[in-house]
């Protein structure tokens, strides 16, 4: 493996990230005309909207989403259509519209933590006076940065782990042409950055197993302090850090983690204290991180403990849910478009459910007969060890916050693929360890590169679905 072929590698991830960003029309990744309106706000304003008080928009924003027939209320179907001339109607628009602001009471994400939007504020603020869709799409183009420094990484970490050039060039194709990572990795959206910093974190956790450093163990669990800024489901960085704890201390740490949950439950009260005496201190918490929702998410889980009811609570969610996430959940990991209104050819769907249960057997393989086709040192076992609990953590995170919607509105909101991209470098790597305890070790390169081919084609055809759905909106 080259330095010419990762640079050829590279390149082609850029090229096809910027073809998908392309394609894929204005405010059509989910959520994204909220993310922008929000970047928007504090280029101009210089500080965050206020979660109860600035719900709105600019003209600007809300004149471009009349023209491109986008529906703040999300009613599908979200995708209207383009008329022919919308370019232009958007370039002819007042650019001071954008200092003029509009009540908007679909505006979202507005209790987000703050640190992709003031990040992003930094990039769009040199080009805000330009044409919108200079803007929007320069911010874009981060999201495509962010993205690359994850398949890179991605490469780093198997390196790091095997010490393989082409299994890691593997791991790193899959990532890349992963097809939910090449559209989300497009959108003006914090999940990109939150899946780099979860994807630095593992780096560093993988580096700190090898090399037994305690400033490599610092390291990641700084960055998983800073991932609580960034979204709220990176509290999983730093818990997951639980795993290197030592068992003679579990006694000590366990009933300190329980005091520190019902502290933490206890604080939604202290919250609305603030929120009826002192709206100043109450708003300065909630742009500084998302703490009522860790706090409610306490307060909710302690409840429901003590009370005894979660296991009734959650045995109805089951019931209720099971039939629908077992029909939705995979697809949408690895490919749905638009508002969840365009899903890869089912066919195809059957064939990666195949590979994940071949992978599986792979696995159960290596458990049973204790011998892998790669040699395996205990610094590797652990480090798959790590990999396997941090993709659990995280995916048991993702159904608890959808098992509390459902308990406390009784509507099943539904789990997207999207937010398991956290932890998509664990999954591809334990994906293709597991196939590879199939595969003699003679013909493991031809395997490894057919792998990247198919990673290659099932991007293809991803895009090709995209490019249906949408149509090509540039005239």
């Amino acid at each position: 493996m080259t330095r010419k072929t990762l640079s050829f590698f590279f390149i082609l991830v850029l090229l096809k990230s910027l073809i998908w960003m392309v394609i894929t029309p204005i405010f059509q990744v989910p959520d994204e005309p909220s993310h922008f309106s929000i970047i928007e706000f504090i280029s101009q304003n210089g500080h965050r909207p206020n979660p109860r008080k600035d719900r709105q928009s600019s003209l600007l924003t809300l004149k471009v989403s009349q023209i491109v027939n986008f529906n703040w209320q999300i009613q599908h179907p979200v995708w209207q259509g383009y008329e022919n001339d919308w370019q232009q109607k958007i370039s002819s628009l007042d650019k001071n519209l954008a200092l003029v602001y509009q009540k908007n009471y679909y505006q979202t994400s507005l209790k987000r933590p703050p640190l992709y939007y003031y990040l992003a504020a930094l990039i769009y603020y040199p080009v805000k006076g330009l044409n919108f869709l200079t803007g929007f799409f320069i911010l874009r183009l981060f999201s495509v940065i962010l993205g690359l420094l994850i398949v890179y990484l991605s490469f780093l970490i198997t390196q790091v782990l095997f010490n393989h050039k082409l299994l890691s060039f593997t791991v790193a194709n899959l990532v890349a042409f992963h097809p939910l990572f090449s559209f989300i990795g497009i959108g003006i959206h914090y999940d990109p950055l939150a899946a780099l910093t979860a994807s630095l974190f593992i780096y560093l956790v993988i580096n700190f197993i090898k090399q037994r450093r305690k400033k490599l163990f610092y390291w990641s669990l700084l960055v998983g302090l800073i991932g609580i800024f960034i979204k709220p489901d990176l509290i999983i960085l730093p818990l997951s850090l639980l795993f290197f704890l030592p068992k003679n201390k579990l006694k000590l740490y366990l009933p300190l983690s329980v005091l520190c949950l019902v502290l933490l439950a206890l604080s939604v009260e202290f919250l609305d204290f603030l929120v009826g005496h002192s709206s100043v201190i109450s708003d300065k918490l909630l742009y500084v991180t998302n703490i009522s929702e860790y706090a409610t998410s306490a307060k909710f889980f302690v409840n429901h403990l003590v009370s005894g009811k979660i296991f009734i609570d959650f045995g109805n969610y089951i019931k209720q849910t099971a039939a629908i996430h077992w029909s939705q959940v995979f697809p949408w990991y690895w490919g749905v478009f638009g508002w969840l209104e365009a899903t890869l050819p089912p066919f195809i769907y059957q064939i990666l459910k195949l590979i994940t249960l071949v992978s599986l057997i792979g696995w159960l393989k290596l458990l049973v007969t204790q011998h892998s086709t790669i040699t395996l040192s205990k610094t590797k076992i652990k480090s798959l060890a790590f990999l396997i609990f941090f993709s659990f953590i995280q995916a048991a995170l993702v159904i608890f916050n959808d098992f509390k919607i459902f308990t406390t509105t009784d509507e099943i909101y539904g789990i997207q693929g999207r937010y398991f991209l956290p932890a998509i470098i664990a999954h591809m790597l334990l994906l293709i360890f597991g196939l590879i305890q199939l595969v003699p070790k003679k013909t493991q390169p031809y395997f490894l590169k057919l792998t990247i081919f198919s990673s290659f084609l099932l991007n293809l055809v991803g895009l090709y679905t995209l490019y249906q759905f949408f149509g090509w909106v540039w005239h």
